[in-house]
C-alpha cells in the first residue's frame, strides 16, 4: 500500500515539473459506469454493473502529456453464478491518471493514459436471494481491510477542450477481503479475492 502511494505521489511529482506556464488545468465533474467481478479460486463469477462519480482536476503538460487526478465514490460489484448473490463495495477512490495524446483538427484532443489509484471501502451490501434470511444485509463492517490500491490503462478523448470521454480496463491487487462473507452463501472455499473490470465515464470541464 505505501509503495503505491509513493508512486503516484512520485509521478504526480515528476510531471508536476513539466507544466507549462501558459497551459492552465480545468476542474471537471465526472461520472459512468462500472462493469467488474471478483477473481476467487472455486468460485465462479459473473459481471455486475456499478457507478462511479466524482471531481477531476486536468493539467497538459508539456510534450502531449497531461495529468488529471480525481476524487470519485466507485461502486465495485460482483454476482455468483450458481447462487443468487450480489455483491457490491462502495469505495472512495484517488485515481491519478497520466495521460499522452495528440490533437485532433483543433476539435478533440485523443488520448492513452495509465491510472494508479488507492482507495478506501465506505459502504458494501451483499443481496442474497436463497439462504436463511436472504434479503439485503450491510457488510461494510464485516470488511477487515477496507484499504485498496490497483492499476488502470485505457483511452479517452476531450471534446472541444470541455466534454471528456473515456475507456479505462482496471485490476485491483488486493485482496478485497470478501472471502469470509462469499462462504457464507456458497461454503467453504480457498483463495483470495480481488476486482478488475471496465469503466466508462464522461465529464465536463471548466
Amino acid at each position: 500500500m505505501k509503495r503505491i502511494a509513493m508512486l503516484i505521489a512520485a509521478m504526480t511529482m515528476l510531471l508536476a515539473v513539466n507544466i507549462s506556464a501558459e497551459a492552465k488545468g480545468k476542474v471537471g465533474v465526472v461520472g459512468g459506469f462500472t462493469s467488474s467481478r471478483m477473481s476467487l479460486k472455486d468460485v465462479s463469477f459473473k459481471n455486475a454493473s456499478g457507478f462511479n462519480a466524482g471531481v477531476a482536476f486536468n493539467q497538459p503538460l508539456l510534450l502531449g502529456f497531461s495529468i488529471q487526478p480525481e476524487l470519485i465514490y466507485n461502486v465495485k460489484a460482483t454476482s455468483l453464478q450458481d447462487v443468487k448473490a450480489n455483491f457490491n463495495l462502495g469505495y472512495v477512490e484517488v485515481p491519478v491518471q497520466v495521460q499522452w495524446g495528440i490533437d485532433v483538427l483543433n476539435v478533440a484532443r485523443v488520448y492513452a493514459f495509465a491510472e494508479p489509484f488507492i482507495g478506501y471501502a465506505v459502504s458494501g451490501k451483499v443481496n442474497v436471494d436463497s439462504m436463511i434470511g436472504g434479503g439485503t444485509r450491510d457488510i461494510i463492517n464485516n470488511i477487515k481491510n477496507k484499504l485498496e490500491y490497483g492499476f488502470g490503462i485505457g483511452a479517452g478523448a476531450m471534446l472541444i477542450d470541455h466534454v471528456q470521454i473515456s475507456f479505462k480496463y482496471y485490476w485491483n491487487l488486493e485482496s478485497s477481503d470478501l472471502k469470509d462473507i462469499v462462504e457464507e452463501v456458497k461454503g467453504k472455499i480457498g483463495g483470495a479475492s480481488s476486482f478488475n473490470g471496465l469503466v466508462i465515464s464522461a465529464g465536463i470541464f471548466f
